[in-house]
């Protein structure tokens, strides 16, 4: 995957994953949690590795503000990036959650 591809990749995998949390019931976002905390933490951590003085931790939020977390989370990382690379282990992150999520 050349390098411009890869920004394009994730900004489609991201702008699907947020779609998906916030357009899937309560019921089955609530049954995500594990999916969404876990890529929630791989975004913030790549983030933080590139230089971000974002807090360590993840709040606490209910399941229906999911979507919006991994939207700030993964635009985060997008800003922290200086290359296209920077981005490759949030798209595998990302991907893998889609492909996950209900």
């Amino acid at each position: 995957m050349d390098e411009a591809s890869i920004g394009d990749s994730y900004d489609t995998e991201l702008r699907r994953v947020v779609d998906r949390l916030r357009s899937l019931p309560i019921g089955k976002v609530q049954a995500s949690q594990p999916i969404v905390e876990s890529l929630a933490s791989q975004l913030l951590e790549c983030s933080r590795a590139l230089g971000s003085t974002a807090p360590a931790t993840l709040p606490s939020l209910n399941s229906w503000a999911y979507g919006d977390l991994i939207s700030v989370l993964g635009s985060d990382l997008r800003a922290e990036s200086s290359t296209e690379q920077d981005l490759a282990v949030g798209l595998a992150a990302l991907t893998a959650a889609r492909r996950e999520l209900p």
